[in-house]
């Protein structure tokens, strides 16, 4: 029996759906450009009372923590601190009247085409056509979307909008990433004890997590009020969520005790059932602000005594010029001494101050680079080989998981692991235990006849079908040689990893049969993480991950 969409929601109409989704996936690009809070989200549950609102909520915990960084400094802090609030507030305002128009056009595209499914073309589409200078239907390969004469009709029709859309996004696109370069953008006067502080804590927001910001909460949620004719809603609301299972969203403060314990009842989960994929992201959560916290203490060890330096020199300099000038000017390569166009009235003593700490303040420069491009989130921060192979590897060591594990592979999901387990192979008889072993040793011969036919014959370079599943199994590629090269069948290889997925998998958790290994089914993973062990390292790790998430003191850390 087949269900319509009008039967479940009568007020809905795909198109509606497709609007959400629309705007869904251009809030998330949003957030991977960091043109928004690296927390935020776009949680909508979609029924007949919220399906013509769009609810996004805009959250960085590294602009929460900053501002609390700048609130301990006393009343110059506090000025900082607001200007702060004010930048947070213009970026949030930019992103939502974006997405407000983004949504609202969205839905009006959406009802002009009168799609089910499949979604014959969707805003960004045409925005990004319209772009590269081609005409909106027209994609980059000279293909055309389908109903190209009412995605002409729409693009004429609300001109107007897309402007006004565009402009906003514009203004989004242009705002500064650091407190000092927007005061800058905005001319605002400020003393240059408060230039000083808001150098000082350029990067607190990254040592770790403050206490939660009213005042920057008090903006954080975003309700696009917008049914797609432009009119808005009345009504006010907000919809409270847990956007990063490990890195909890702030907005909304509180007893935190209930985040913790979700934290830790998924991980016993994951840990129950085995899966990498949730492990690695507790792992990685820990790991990423560790070295983040890392990078902050070592770029805060060479940046204070040169701070120190610097305003007992020239604290006085008229026009004001700051330190970060002088970094800036660094690192564009400009005269130490550039102030705007021009050179500043007291170049000759910023360049004598340049020229006695150069080294310092290359290395400052330097560190500053590698903040300032520091992963945004966990995820963002895995995207990286070398932090993904960490996490994968003190998941394995750990845990025993590999990073294949995940999903329908999770160790106790995975059909083909009680085929041959321990515990099954134990209570069979002699007859029975040799007709698995020739089976697994039949499964082998063939994986290997298979493996000989992909690469035609070629030599595998000291390549066999151990080596090529143990690629696999530790998600390297399939053809990765011992001194780090790609075998030139890699290709080939690949395909027979693609092929026989299934076989290679049975083959990895029957092995030990055959005394190839000993760390996957000849486990009796069931027995053996048991939700005493599983809750005990839930725990640990929660634990991990609570500490290394703690905000740095830069007054403590550098206490005599």
């Amino acid at each position: 029996m087949q269900i319509s969409l009008s039967t479940i929601l009568p007020n809905t109409s795909p198109g509606k759906i497709h609007s959400h989704n629309a705007t869904r996936a251009e809030a998330q690009e949003l957030i991977q450009e960091g043109l928004v809070g690296e927390f935020s989200t776009a949680l909508n549950v979609i029924s007949e009372e919220t399906i013509d609102e769009f609810r996004f909520t805009q959250w960085s915990e590294q602009a929460n923590s900053q501002w609390w960084a700048l609130m301990s400094e006393g009343e110059a802090g506090k000025e900082a601190a607001q200007h702060l609030q004010e930048m947070v507030s213009t970026r949030r305002s930019h992103a939502s009247n974006y997405l407000d128009d983004y949504f609202t056009l969205s839905n009006k595209l959406a009802e002009l085409l009168q799609d089910d499914y499949p979604v014959s073309a969707e805003l960004d589409q045409l925005l990004d056509n319209v772009d590269a200078g081609r005409e909106p239907h027209i994609n980059m390969d000279g293909s055309e979307l389908p109903k190209s004469d009412k995605l002409n009709q729409f693009w004429q029709e609300h001109q107007s909008e897309i402007l006004e859309m565009t402009a906003h996004y514009d203004q989004l696109k242009a705002m500064p990433n650091t407190l000092s370069e927007w005061l800058d953008s905005e001319k605002v006067e400020r003393s240059s004890e408060v230039d000083r502080i808001i150098d000082k804590h350029r990067y607190s927001g990254l040592s770790g997590s403050h206490q939660t910001s009213a005042a920057l909460a008090e903006s954080a949620q975003t309700k696009l009020n917008r049914y797609g004719d432009g009119e808005t809603l009345s009504s006010e609301g907000s919809l409270p969520v847990f956007n990063d299972l490990f890195s909890p969203h702030q907005a909304w403060g509180g007893d935190q005790s209930a985040t913790t314990d979700l934290m830790q009842r998924s991980l016993e989960m994951a840990l129950r059932i085995g899966d990498a994929r949730s492990l690695n992201h507790a792992v990685a959560s820990k790991m990423m602000h560790d070295e983040k916290a890392g990078l902050v203490t070592a770029y805060q060890t060479l940046y204070q005594p040169i701070e120190a330096a610097f305003y007992e020199k020239l604290a006085d300099l008229q026009p004001n010029f700051s330190l970060q000038d002088l970094l800036e000017n660094i690192k564009q390569e400009l005269p130490a001494g550039q102030s705007g166009d021009s050179l500043h009235p007291q170049a000759d003593l910023i360049q004598a101050f340049a020229d006695t700490y150069k080294q310092s303040l290359d290395a400052i420069a330097d560190k500053q680079h590698q903040l300032d491009n520091f992963p945004k989130t966990r995820f963002e921060w895995q995207e990286i080989d070398s932090n993904r192979q960490r996490v994968e590897q003190a998941v394995y060591l750990q845990y025993g998981i590999e990073p294949w594990e995940t999903g329908p592979n999770a160790r106790l999901l995975r059909e083909s692991l009680w085929e041959q387990g321990l515990y099954n192979f134990e209570g069979q008889s002699r007859e029975i235990q040799q007709q698995m072993i020739d089976e697994v040793t039949q499964r082998a011969e063939r994986l290997e006849r298979k493996l000989f036919e992909s690469v035609l014959g070629q030599p595998l370079q000291g390549l066999d079908l151990n080596a090529i599943v143990e690629n696999f199994r530790f998600n390297r590629p399939a053809g990765s040689l011992q001194d780090g090269s790609i075998h030139p069948s890699h290709a080939s290889l690949e395909q027979f990893l693609i092929s026989n997925q299934d076989e290679i998998i049975r083959y990895i958790d029957s092995a030990w049969l055959l005394g190839e290994q000993e760390n996957l089914a000849m486990i009796d993973y069931q027995h053996w993480m048991t939700s005493d062990r599983a809750e005990q390292y839930a725990e640990t790790l929660v634990s991990l991950i609570q500490e290394s998430r703690e905000a740095l003191s830069l007054d403590e850390l550098f206490k005599v």
